[in-house]
C-alpha cells in the first residue's frame, strides 16, 4: 500500500514537472517580448525627442504607415518619417477615447482605429477623432 502511494506521487511529480517547465518558459518568453516592446518604444521616443526637439513627456506613441503619432499633456502631434510635423491637435478639442483605440493618421486626418480579429477576417473600424462617430469600416477576409 505504501509502495503504491509512493509510485503514485512519483508519477504525479513526473507529470507536473514538464507542465511547470512549459509554463515557466512561456512566462519568460512573454516577459522578454514585453521588455523588447518597451525598449523599442523608448528608442522611438528618444529619436523623436532628438529630431523634433520636444521637451514635454510623451504619454502615448503609435507608428502608423510612415508616421509617428504621439500625445503630450496638451497635444496630439503627427510627424512624418523624417520627423517633420505634419499635423497637430489640442487634446481638449478631441473626443474622449473611451475604448482606448489607437490613434492613427490617414488621409491627412487623425482618427481612432479599432481592429477586430475574427476567425476568417479582420475588420478595421475608423472613428472621427473629434466626435467619436464611425467614419468607415473595412473588412479583410481570408
Amino acid at each position: 500500500m505504501k509502495n503504491n502511494k509512493n509510485t503514485m506521487i512519483i508519477n504525479i511529480i513526473k507529470f507536473l514537472i514538464p507542465i511547470i517547465i512549459i509554463i515557466l518558459i512561456a512566462l519568460l518568453s512573454l516577459s522578454y517580448t514585453i521588455n523588447n516592446n518597451k525598449d523599442y518604444n523608448n528608442h522611438l521616443i528618444k529619436n523623436i525627442k532628438e529630431h523634433y526637439k520636444i521637451k514635454e513627456k510623451i504619454n502615448y506613441l503609435n507608428t502608423y504607415n510612415n508616421y509617428y503619432i504621439f500625445t503630450t499633456e496638451k497635444k496630439v502631434i503627427v510627424l512624418d518619417g523624417k520627423y517633420k510635423e505634419v499635423h497637430q491637435e489640442e487634446l481638449d478639442k478631441l473626443a474622449k477615447n473611451k475604448n482606448n483605440y489607437d490613434i492613427i493618421y490617414k488621409s491627412k486626418k487623425l482618427m481612432y482605429e479599432n481592429t477586430i480579429y475574427k476567425k476568417n477576417s479582420i475588420i478595421y473600424e475608423y472613428y472621427d477623432i473629434k466626435d467619436y462617430k464611425k467614419i468607415s469600416s473595412t473588412k479583410l477576409e481570408k
